[in-house]
């Protein structure tokens, strides 16, 4: 990481422990999270980042109006769920053994890089899209066939798409 994206990353980080968010979540949406799932001023983040407030505004603004988007949409709200909630709850004893383990909604760097290797490569060949249904687990790359069918050539996770639409990576079409 240049220390450039350190800089920026450092404006809603609470300490690399207390962190919820994942590495490799932008800071515009680190930003986000914190002004509007943590309620925190645009002024505190600005003056934790090192920023204007302006700047701050600017990227809170942009990412707003990305939300039309339903995969930014349903990042965002995952995001800010995620960063509300801690990773351990102290429970008594016996519910603990009980509770199921704590799994990310988000997909974890590895994940992320692996998957971003196979699925990109996949989205640039010619006419091919990313489809992802309201309430499925899992998104599919569609390529056009010659007779005019769709090809699917690549299964994603949901979440691994989600990511891909909060790091700019994949837009929608409208």
């Amino acid at each position: 990481m240049t220390s450039a994206n350190a800089d920026r990353n450092r404006a809603t980080r609470r300490g690399p422990a207390a962190d919820p968010l994942p590495p490799w979540v932008p800071a515009d949406a680190r930003q986000y999270v914190a002004h509007t799932g943590d309620g925190q001023s645009m002024r505190a983040i600005a003056r934790a980042d090192g920023q204007a407030p302006s700047t701050i505004s600017r990227r809170v603004q942009a990412l707003e109006a990305k939300r039309d988007d339903p995969l930014v949409d349903e990042a965002l709200e995952v995001l800010t769920a995620h960063a509300a909630t801690p990773e351990t709850v102290c429970r008594p004893k016996e519910t603990r053994s009980m509770s199921a383990p704590f799994r990310s909604p988000m997909a974890d760097d590895t994940t992320l890089d692996r998957e971003a290797r196979r699925i990109l490569r996949r989205l640039c060949e010619t006419d091919a899209v990313l489809a992802v249904a309201q309430d499925m687990d899992k998104a599919v790359v569609l390529r056009p066939a010659p007779d005019g069918t769709q090809t699917r050539t690549a299964v994603v996770d949901r979440k691994v798409a989600l990511a891909f639409a909060v790091k700019d990576w994949i837009t929608c079409l409208k």
